[in-house]
């Protein structure tokens, strides 16, 4: 027997789709457990990660803390938790032995023991391999192919084929990010890139047998039926089936918003898809014709599953998770058999069902954007019908019309919402809500983003106040590790800010905000805080971007690091020999189609305007000051040649970790004063210590009411009045 059909025997959902051929469908039979009672597991952050089950019942499941945790939902407790490096977006997969391999945010897939040890790491970082992205995580599900090699998608635009023993076998480079679990079929496997393009491979050598492109970005994973049609939808909405040996079109159809969830093929033969305009679409596959819809009245990410139904009435059961925080079970006609609001444990957050579920043998498993882990018996819709919702069109009548708040209980810091002057905090845990592309697109890189910001200055009498803040990126800080980043980054924001009432309100213009494989520049960025009627506390926040002619923009505020990306490409394709052509001739082409906006219409991020008006929820958390090593020997102001100057000592001739900075603000309106920090601050690291230069462009004015604020990351060190 070979060791995949061992796999699909001993586990009910050993990797993202269920089985090699990723058609997100298990008829496996299923036992109605005398414990119905539903349950949640709560980790540290948002989870986007697919669960798997293995032949214990265990629930194996990544989240953004870092963690990987095995559940046993039949004990009611769990069993082990491995930490990694970094934030996990990818479904494990499980073989024969029980041993689970999880690939991570810290560049690494770890292979660990049926208890929860660590066998081997494999860190492609390490390895200094000529890659063209600037990231490495595994955001690629890994899946077992029938042959017993490991296949993983990475963000560093390659598929690494690898034993069991974390031997890479061969590395195939498409032009981008690989998001998607690979499919297998006659003796080919089948992959997709955000570079557009679907690929099929031989799998013992990674040759390529035929590519072909679709008109957008692709993050869902190949499904292939019984025929060995290969069925792929994209971020434009569409459904698309292609010949399995030749990757010919065969019919495409097209839904009204992005589609980010992968196709699930039933017994019957029929489809089912998920798109992010809210309805389920069942398809007959052979005509490629639409026999019905479901309106699920919120974007879906989740893919659906096929499985047995449990009061066998039906010849299955389809089950899907949406963005607004039900489960809902559907029959092939397309009614509704059960629908179950998800409960959170962050207070007030809507638990978003971005994961795709996975079916075991008593119950089905999902997981949550507020980071529960949730365990749902098959017949727990019959005896816990209190917890599901009776009506769910009158559930999904709710509409989001401003930017929804996370409500917090009080604590000694928020329960009166007063920033004062040496205060600090970390804004983390952030939260897209609308657009709402933007979850499924980049969330578990926001969740992890964690930005430090100390309160420079306040004015009791007007309320307002300036802050500055940090957030880095593949840097450590004091709350988060973030490796798998081959160019650590660090970006400063300058806040003004306003309280008053019960309300704060800090905001930064001309900004980087980063979405981890590189940043973006916002025209501001807005975070708020106000006391509800309930006596809690909200926290909400905006990114805004005018993005009439953004190539030109980004050009522009990034043409320095653009060259350089563009001379390492170079120099890999055409020095070192290690890169085909054309995977770098598909990167760059993708590149363009993205800030061009050829490929933006469908995918509701850009309003009418023009512009990307993002809005979400953060979590707040205050903190204490962090001591630094760098002190401040003197500062001036050298009016003659209009800068000012300040001299650190380095405690040791290694580059310290502080950061110091030089600030200007306008002391009569206490505001900020506009000036590009990034072109005119610069830093000199010497012998033993830091020479800070500000200079002050005739742009400004004339220096007067102005103060120059020398600081050490978030802490003011001295000021001078110019």
């Amino acid at each position: 027997m070979h060791q995949s059909e061992q796999i699909l025997k001993s586990h009910p959902w050993p990797s993202m789709r269920g089985n090699q051929r990723n058609t997100g469908c298990s008829m496996h039979e299923i036992e109605s457990p005398q414990d119905a009672l539903i349950k949640y597991y709560p980790t540290g952050n948002a989870i986007f990660s697919t669960p798997i089950i293995d032949s214990s019942e265990r629930i194996l499941v990544g989240s953004a803390d870092h963690v990987f945790y095995a559940i046993d939902p039949r004990q009611n407790k769990p069993v082990w938790n491995f930490k990694t490096g970094g934030v996990i977006d990818s479904a494990g997969c499980i073989d024969s032995q029980g041993n689970v391999y999880v690939p991570s945010g810290d560049a690494s897939i770890h292979k660990l023991s049926f208890d929860g040890k660590k066998i081997w790491e494999l860190n492609v970082l390490e390895k200094n391999y000529s890659r063209l992205s600037t990231i490495y995580w595994w955001e690629g599900n890994i899946t077992m192919g029938p042959n017993g090699l490991l296949y993983a998608g990475n963000d560093d635009f390659c598929l690494y084929a690898l034993d069991a023993a974390g031997t890479v076998r061969w590395v195939f480079p498409t032009g981008l990010h690989i998001w998607s679990a690979p499919a297998f079929n006659q003796g080919l496997v089948y992959i997709t890139s955000f570079d557009m393009c679907v690929y099929a491979l031989r799998q013992d050598t990674g040759r390529m047998v035929w590519k072909r492109r679709l008109a957008n970005f692709i993050a869902a994973s190949p499904a292939i039926d019984a025929m060995g049609t290969v069925y792929i939808t994209t971020f434009d909405g569409s459904i698309v089936a292609l010949d399995g040996k030749t990757g010919t079109l065969l019919w495409r159809i097209k839904t009204k918003r992005s589609m980010y969830a992968s196709v699930a093929v039933a017994p019957d033969g029929n489809l089912f898809a998920a798109s992010g305009d809210g309805f389920v679409y069942c398809i007959n596959a052979v005509q490629g014709t639409i026999l019905w819809v479901s309106n699920a009245r919120s974007a879906l990410w989740s893919s659906p599953v096929i499985g047995a139904d449990p009061e066998k009435k039906e010849s299955y059961i389809i089950y899907v998770g949406t963005s607004n925080a039900l489960i809902i079970a559907l029959t092939p006609s397309g009614n509704r058999r059960w629908a179950l609001r998800m409960k959170s444990h962050v207070f007030s957050r809507v638990a978003g069902v971005n994961a795709s579920l996975a079916l075991g043998k008593y119950g089905l498993a999902g997981a949550t954007t507020t980071g529960d882990i949730i365990y749902i018996p098959y017949n727990s819709y019959r005896y816990q019908s209190d917890q599901f919702i009776a009506n769910p069109d009158h559930f999904f009548e709710k509409k989001i019309n401003e930017a929804p708040r996370l409500q917090v209980p009080k604590n000694e810091f928020t329960q009166t919402l007063i920033l004062k002057e040496g205060d600090t905090f970390v804004m983390e845990k952030m939260e897209f809500i609308t657009p709402a592309i933007i979850n499924p697109f980049d969330q578990i890189g926001i969740a992890s983003v964690s930005i430090e910001v100390g309160i420079i200055k306040s004015d009791a009498a007007t309320g307002k106040c300036i802050a500055v803040g940090f957030a880095k990126v593949g840097l450590p800080t004091n709350h988060h590790v973030h490796q798998g980043i081959l160019y650590p980054r660090r970006h400063t924001y300058l806040f003004s800010g306003v309280q008053q009432s019960g309300r704060f309100s800090l905001e930064a213009q001309q900004c980087d905000f980063d979405i981890m494989a590189f940043p973006i520049p916002l025209d501001y960025l807005v975070f708020e805080g106000q006391v509800l009627p309930e006596g809690e506390v909200g926290y909400s926040f905006r990114a805004v971007l005018n993005c009439r002619n953004l190539l030109i923009k980004i050009a522009r505020v990034y043409g320095g690091e653009i060259f350089t990306y563009l001379l390492r490409v170079m120099w890999i394709v055409f020095f070192e020999r290690k890169y085909n052509f054309w995977p770098v001739a598909r990167t760059l082409g993708a590149l363009f189609y993205v800030f061009s906006g050829r490929i933006w219409n469908s995918w509701g991020l850009i309003n009418e305007e023009n512009y990307l008006d993002a809005k979400g929820v953060f979590s707040l958390v205050s903190v204490q000051k962090t001591t630094v090593d760098t002190t401040l020997q003197k500062a001036w102001h050298d009016a003659k040649n209009r800068k000012v100057v300040a001299i650190f000592a380095l405690p040791s001739l290694q580059k310290p970790k502080d950061y110091p900075g030089i600030i200007l603000i306008q002391k009569n309106s206490m505001e900020v004063v506009a000036l590009d920090y990034k072109k005119y601050f610069h830093i000199d690291y010497e012998r033993d210590r830091i020479v800070a230069v500000l200079t002050l462009p005739h742009t400004i004015g004339v220096l007067r009411g102005i103060e120059a604020m020398i600081l050490i990351n978030t802490q003011v060190q001295s000021s001078i009045d110019l």
